[in-house]
């Protein structure tokens, strides 16, 4: 068994289809059957003006297998949504416009947000190719995990990082994405910097807060909007590590009890239940859960039904409140997240 990363389309178009109908496929403007053709020479010929699409169709149909786990990032929504490949090959020009060249897909998961995975992890997803294989150490496993995590279905501490796989922070090396010298690398789609920059301070954050150093941060972003804060004594704080309250003195409202978890793995129910019942220990209006690591979906499900309550920043949300108060911020959280407003021409007011 092995593992799959293959995009929806250059813009996300094939994504809803392909999680509503419980396929992944391709195109490249193939439409006949790949078994029609007697080898990967004979359909290079067909496909003469795209031999990296050739490439990627034909190891779809050969490689591809019953079993092997798939990824799909999806573009439209920044989340990740992982499955077992359950059939063989088909050409079935009606399910997919665009991708007729399928293979059933049974999908565990199809909201797992980006900031769950490691940045080399990310990075082997953000191949240029339609089809590849990650390369970051044990991809399937951790792939495999991470979605179980995020369901709820495994115990927090198997969620964590394994041995072998990449410290927090750490930058992979370069061509993450196997190709095993098969495919040239298709350029033509566009980097999204907004992600990139933001994965890269997820990744820091990851790398450089944990225990106290999160909670300072965390006490230091709520004090920029406004708050007076009080961090809880280390060892003494009951799962409380945060107090906030608007007004004079921190003694207007809304009041705010704070957990933060900086830990890799998800944040479970048992800990959303006791922050809940913190709230009413502290005579707080609201609670504030920051983790590091995501929360699983169940979490998520829940929250639903108490949106007036509590607030949930994983690190998507923590990254962008950082961002917008970063200048405000004291010197020594800007001196560990170094930031410089760069500036970048936008491409649709480009003369072509």
């Amino acid at each position: 068994m092995t593992v799959w990363v293959i995009k929806g389309g250059s813009n996300g178009e094939h994504e809803d289809a392909f999680l509503n109908k419980g396929v992944v496929g391709l195109g490249y403007g193939l439409e006949q059957s790949i078994a029609d053709f007697p080898d990967r020479d004979a359909l290079r010929s067909r496909l003469s003006n795209n031999r990296t699409g050739a490439d990627q169709v034909w190891r779809f149909y050969r490689e591809v297998g019953d079993g092997d786990l798939v990824a799909l990032p999806r573009k439209r929504t920044r989340e990740v949504a992982v499955g077992r490949v359950t059939g063989s090959y088909a050409y079935r020009p009606e399910l997919v416009g665009g991708a007729p060249h399928v293979r059933s897909v049974e999908w565990q998961v199809t909201n797992i947000p980006r900031a769950h995975f490691d940045q080399d992890l990310l990075n082997s997803m953000g191949s240029q190719l339609t089809l590849s294989r990650p390369g970051a150490p044990n991809a399937e496993a951790r792939i495999d995990r991470i979605a179980k995590a995020y369901l709820g279905i495994l115990p927090a501490g198997e969620a964590e990082r394994s041995v072998g796989e990449p410290e927090l922070g750490e930058t992979p090396p370069a061509g993450s994405a196997v190709d095993d010298g098969v495919f040239s690398a298709d350029t033509s789609e566009e980097i999204d910097i907004d992600r990139e920059i933001r994965d890269r301070i997820i990744a820091r954050l990851r790398q450089k807060f944990a225990g106290a150093r999160l909670e300072h941060l965390v006490a230091s972003i709520l004090q920029t909007s406004g708050y007076a804060v009080l961090q809880t004594r280390q060892g003494a704080d009951g799962g409380i590590d945060v107090l906030a309250g608007k007004g004079d003195m921190g003694f207007g409202e809304p009041r705010l009890c704070v957990q933060v978890k900086g830990r890799t793995s998800p944040v479970d129910l048992a800990e959303y239940d006791r922050l809940r019942g913190n709230i009413t220990t502290c005579r707080a209006q609201h609670g504030l859960l920051v983790s590091l690591g995501g929360f699983t979906k169940p979490v998520h499900d829940r929250n639903e039904q108490s949106f007036f309550e509590i607030r949930l920043w994983g690190p998507e949300e923590l990254a962008q409140r950082l961002l917008d108060g970063y200048d405000s911020l004291p010197q020594d959280i800007r001196a560990d997240i170094p930031l410089e407003t760069v500036r970048v021409l936008r491409q649709r007011e480009v003369d072509i």
